[in-house]
């Protein structure tokens, strides 16, 4: 029997009929809806739960569907959330835990999972709890089991043994293992038998290998064999090869996020990382390996020569593009590994950049390979990716600013310097530079657009600027003598705002007292000094400016220029009109579609594109693509 939206929406739509809510198949037809959805029919399912414990909580049939719901629902979030819904009512029913418990078998979704935290919730005081847990963790399918294994680990750990755990491990199926790992771990760290478990899961292919291997580079981190222990994990093809490589790449840290192990200080870390790049069988542990060599060794008279051979040798595309890549930059950045840069393409910087933008980002030995891609301005969206994340990651970098600076002022890319300026203003706003920089910037950058930016974020610096003169000044500058426009604008903008009723605006003769300002653009003071509701028209037929004429057709509004400058009629439907206005200086005409109210006899204007010659094809146009017809019918 399969379900279909409409049915549902239809039975929804009528839920306040009494007969339809008595009716058998209404209630029939949610459960099956419920149990059937999937993940992209989740809102849908979610609201005939919803309906379902809101109308139906007291149908005899209420318990035993919604347990039918959390074993055989499609979609986890339904399965889950109808265990939720048992639980809120039945919690205190006497046979409530079996229930639990059968759910918690027999479930393939979050259902089971769902019963496993509700058994640990309510149940852990119960004397069947713990042999329950255990039958769960044994039998339980793919979410329950592993909830079920984190469960004993955790709460009855004293109660447990080790071998119990192993039991589980070689009874169980490969989803549950990483569980077992981490419970094992956790609670039975230091004994002999289970280094040996640890390492047979590290290099092996399943779900636990990853848990495995960070819990020997826990645990076992001072142990004089680690290095190499990892250096085994890194070099199968298992699941565990990635974790143990950026172990030793990236360190151990604790739950509080700071380091408590850097195996790359070990004197035996390079060769290590070497094997792994030059014998790793998965790529991608390879590459980190390389990374950490060019991040870490830059100065290891051996670095450039095995960046050299994997770069001819690798049998990976990719490996080969993070080799140049890595000899590109120690090439910027080590004279005596100098080679021509021309024989480096941009796809070698942009590979290892990604490659320690995505696992190397908080190791201020990044920076460099940063500075790099910025500089090569391969790709504009990237530039300013690296650009923002020198912000973010590198803040505290001590070449950080200065390369911000740098950016700023030389960058050939006029979006690149408007991105340093912008993370300049966000990061180190308060850095006594900042202002001179930005100042620099506004009077002398060739780009106007760069300039404008500086600009506003000079005004933006000091909301009061009664206590900095200097910013004053720069502003008075900006605007009475820049060439660019957007520049004098945007500082004349910020003068009328904030330097109104200053002394100095006041008694200036100077164009500075002409300007005036109306949605950001300088007008005139034939126009600034007349208030809005007295502007005419006319001023549209003799204005050159087509920023000004712009605002000024904003002030004015459609509905006076139709009535004082003659528009035309193009054509006529029903209550509306569309006019034509000429305007001499303009490259089109305005052709505006008018509609009059006929109850309340207000006019209504708006802009329709200048080829339009008929009312009706206007109307369609404003209306998306509905012809009036239409909307009439629906309506």
């Amino acid at each position: 029997m399969t379900i279909d939206r409409e049915e549902l929406f239809s039975i929804i739509a009528h839920l306040n009929d009494q007969k339809v809510r008595e009716d058998p198949e209404t209630f029939l037809t949610l459960i099956q809806f419920a149990i059937e959805s999937k993940h992209k029919e989740v809102k849908a399912a979610q609201k005939a739960l919803k309906i379902l414990s809101g109308y139906f909580k007291d149908h005899p049939n209420y318990f035993i569907s919604l347990t039918n719901i959390g074993i055989e629902a499609k979609c986890h979030k339904i399965a889950a959330e109808s265990v939720n819904l048992l639980a809120a009512k039945y919690i205190h029913e006497p046979d409530f835990l079996a229930t639990l418990k059968t759910i918690a078998v027999n479930s393939k979704t979050s259902g089971g999972a769902a019963a496993v935290r509700v058994i640990v919730k309510h149940f852990l005081g119960d004397s069947q709890t713990f042999d329950i847990l255990k039958l769960i963790a044994l039998k339980g399918k793919y979410y329950a089991h592993s909830e079920a294994v984190l469960a004993l680990g955790k709460h009855y750990s004293q109660e447990l043994e080790t071998l119990s755990l192993i039991t589980l491990l070689k009874h169980n199926q490969i989803w549950g293992k990483s569980s077992i790992v981490v419970a094992i771990s956790e609670n039975f760290p230091h004994e002999p038998e289970n280094l040996d478990l640890l390492k047979t899961l590290a290099m092996s292919d399943c779900n636990g290998a990853s848990d495995a291997v960070w819990a020997i580079a826990h645990y076992y981190r001072d142990h004089p064999e680690i290095l190499s222990w990892l250096k085994t994990f890194a070099l199968r093809n298992s699941k565990g090869a990635l974790s143990a490589v950026k172990a030793i790449a990236l360190g151990l840290k604790n739950s509080q996020g700071k380091f408590i192990q850097h195996f790359r200080d070990y004197p035996e870390s390079f060769l290590t990382l070497q094997t792994i790049a030059f014998e790793a069988s998965c790529d991608q542990v390879a590459q980190i390996a390389l990374t950490a060599i060019t991040l870490y060794f830059p100065e290891h008279p051996e670095t450039f020569l095995t960046l050299t051979n994997i770069a001819f040798e690798s049998p990976s595309n990719k490996t080969r593009q993070i080799a140049v890549g890595a000899i590109a930059w120690q090439s910027k950045n080590n004279s005596s590994n100098s080679l021509p840069l021309k024989i480096f393409r941009r796809r070698h910087l942009k590979a290892i950049w990604y490659l320690t933008r995505k696992y190397f980002r908080n190791e201020p030995e990044s920076f460099y390979p940063w500075k790099s891609i910025i500089f090569e301005d391969f790709n504009k969206r990237i530039t300013q990716e690296a650009i923002s994340d020198l912000g973010v990651i590198f803040k505290n970098h001590p070449e950080t600013f200065s390369t911000l600076k740098t950016i700023a002022l030389a960058h050939p890319c006029k979006w690149s310097a408007r991105r340093a300026l912008w993370v300049m203003s966000d990061h180190f706003n308060n850095d006594p530079e900042t202002f001179s920089i930005f100042k620099t910037i506004a009077l002398k950058h060739s780009s106007d657009l760069v300039a404008e930016l500086a600009t506003w974020l000079i005004g933006r610096m000091d909301r009061d600027f009664t206590n900095n003169p200097e910013t004053f000044s720069v502003l008075k500058t900006l605007a009475m003598k820049h060439p660019g426009y957007r520049v004098a604008s945007e500082a004349a903008r910020f003068l009328g705002v904030y330097y109104r009723n200053h002394p100095e605006i006041v008694a200036l003769e100077s164009p500075l007292r002409c300007h005036y300002i109306y949605r950001g653009v300088i007008i005139p003071e034939t126009y600034g000094k007349i208030p809005l509701e007295n502007w005419q028209p006319h001023w549209l037929l003799t204005e050159t400016n087509a920023e000004v004429r712009r605002v000024l057709i904003q002030g004015i509004g459609y509905e006076k220029i139709c009535q004082e400058l003659n528009a035309v009629t193009l054509d006529r439907y029903r209550e509306y009109s569309l006019v034509k206005i000429h305007i001499p200086q303009e490259r089109e005409s305005i052709v505006l579609l008018k509609m009059t109210c006929p109850s309340t006899g207000h006019i209504h204007i708006l802009r329709v594109p200048p080829e339009s010659v008929d009312a009706r094809e206007a109307i369609t146009w404003i209306n998306w693509g509905i012809d009036p017809e239409e909307l009439a019918i629906e309506t």
